[in-house]
């Protein structure tokens, strides 16, 4: 048990037990791990969205659908390329078998990169919006998602509101502050 005097900046990554660490922070953001059931969108808009998310760090995978589902957009998990490229392969014909609304995607995954993902569906015109995101965000990756056609590229870490606010801002759900 910690001191009641020890901040989060005295353990966070100092710890030499990850699974102990794991554990405090899980504690400490329950409210993200142990709810069962989705909260209601925050602006009371029901949303119907279809988001793919395609993320290979299972954790980051969780806490990002959870983010987008509370904020009421409809989420299918892809945990590598490979699944992403099945979801996304009806757009190569122009023939989706699913709506997607919009698609977020690691940059680097297992099998097939997000980024390879999005170079090869390219030239499709029903591709919906991408937003890359990257661990290793140096220009050269941003340029290539660009070139790809990624309308945003956020580099990890990021904070789950920024990228709740790009998605509604690419989605036309805006909110005025």
């Amino acid at each position: 048990m910690m001191p009641a005097e020890t901040t989060d900046e005295d353990w966070f990554g100092a710890l030499e037990d990850s699974k102990l660490e794991r554990e405090l922070a899980t504690e400490l953001y329950d409210w993200i791990f142990d709810d069962p059931e989705p909260t209601p969108p925050r602006d009371s808009v029901e949303r119907h969205e279809h988001i793919l998310l395609a993320e290979d760090d299972t954790d980051m995978r969780g806490l990002l659908a959870r983010a987008l589902t509370m904020e009421g957009y409809r989420v299918t998990e892809c945990s590598n390329g490979i699944q992403l490229l099945d979801r996304l392969s009806g757009f190569l014909d122009q023939s989706p078998v699913e709506h997607v609304d919009a698609v977020i995607s690691d940059v680097r995954m297992p099998g097939l990169t997000g980024l390879e993902i999005l170079q090869g569906l390219q030239g499709s015109q029903c591709l919906p919006p991408t937003i890359m995101i990257t661990a290793f965000g140096d220009e050269a990756t941003h340029a290539e998602a660009d070139r790809a056609g990624a309308v945003v590229t956020l580099d990890k870490p990021f904070e789950v509101e920024e990228l709740v606010t790009n998605v509604r801002r690419i989605l036309g759900h805006e909110r005025v502050a």
